[in-house]
């Protein structure tokens, strides 16, 4: 950012934040491609590895105790699973990478919808602006995507069940856009109220999520087995000719090391650097995501989704004042008229 001088642990940041995260949904992506429905077992696989992770690093066994009530980490506990839960349950109801990167972008304009409802706030008339481009531009991309599919000449009882698919996905999609606004919402009073305890939260709400996933053995168990099943490759390259692990779980073990990378690096970057500088890495490497996704993968992308894409991103940049917008005009004659 102009102006802004960067440390050099927030330059590791943010250079962590872009190659952790966009390997991340590249190995993800992988996984996906191998078996739709292992997205539970992703999370299983993610909430696992940061619990061990927090119990050697913050929580240290018991020598450390939780600064914020555990009731209160009950409730975030029960949102943040259910968010990530939903998110990965999605791509078992054919929702592509690409659909999924654009929704999930969308988090601003539910923020601004559930503070608006739940705290009554009031933002400034170019927030507003941000909020109905990000909308169109994610309703544009959804209609794409679900017309794209239908396209294809098939039985009206195919055509149904794809239907169905679809609604059920975009549904988890959309469940877990408000849940993730309101676990914010419910997070910045608790930070208020109690001071923030990031690596605190990290912890508890993973280990704490972990014995929800009983419901979910069952596909966890057959996904894992799925990518026990994957061709094996020599992880040392050659060196040690014994040394073979079934590609899938090379994937799973690559998602679950850059996964926790991309936490930790987004929680560095929070502590150094602005949040207008967060927000900008953040957009910038869903953009990059997103371009690996369809490019790398292959996957479709009409020049309206392009439209909607634009739309998604232009509204981002504009709530993060990215790109001023000509509204000073609306604040002035908001001021006269309360004089």
């Amino acid at each position: 950012m102009p102006g802004e001088g960067f440390s050099r642990k927030a330059s590791t940041a943010i250079l962590c934040t872009f190659l952790a995260c966009m390997t991340n949904v590249v190995f993800l992506e992988h996984i996906i491609k191998i078996d739709p429905t292992a997205g539970t077992l992703v999370t299983f696989c993610q909430f696992t590895f940061v619990s061990i992770a927090g119990c050697l690093t913050w929580w240290q066994f018991g020598k450390r105790t939780n600064q914020v009530p555990m009731k209160r980490h009950l409730v975030l506990v029960a949102l943040f699973w259910s968010v990530n839960f939903a998110n990965n349950l999605a791509f078992k109801f054919s929702i592509p990478m690409t659909l999924h990167t654009i929704f999930r972008s969308g988090s601003l304009a539910s923020n601004m919808f559930m503070g608006v409802i739940l705290m009554k706030k009031s933002y400034r008339t170019d927030k507003y602006v941000s909020v109905i481009f990000i909308s169109i531009g994610i309703l544009l991309c959804t209609l794409m995507s679900t017309a794209g599919k239908s396209a294809v000449s098939k039985t009206s009882e195919e055509e149904a069940h794809e239907f169905s698919e679809q609604v059920t996905g975009i549904s988890l999609l959309t469940f877990a856009l408000i849940v993730s606004s309101g676990m914010g919402l419910i997070q910045e009073k608790t930070y208020a109220e109690h001071g923030k305890h990031p690596s605190e939260a990290l912890f508890i709400n993973h280990v704490l999520g972990l014995p929800l996933f009983y419901f979910s053995r069952e596909s966890i168990i057959t996904a894992f087995n799925t990518l026990l099943n994957t061709e094996p490759v020599n992880v040392t390259n050659g060196v040690y000719p014994d040394w073979n692990l079934p590609i899938g779980i090379v994937y799973l073990i690559i998602n679950c090391l850059t996964s926790y990378a991309c936490i930790r690096s987004v929680f560095i970057l929070t502590t150094e650097c602005t949040s207008l500088t967060v927000t900008l890495v953040i957009t910038v490497r869903k953009f990059m995501t997103l371009l690996v996704s369809i490019f790398y993968f292959k996957n479709s992308f009409s020049y309206l989704h392009w439209v909607g894409t634009g739309m998604v991103f232009l509204g981002t940049a504009v709530y993060a004042d990215l790109v001023p917008l000509p509204v000073g005009l609306f604040e002035k004659k908001k001021v006269k008229k309360e004089q």
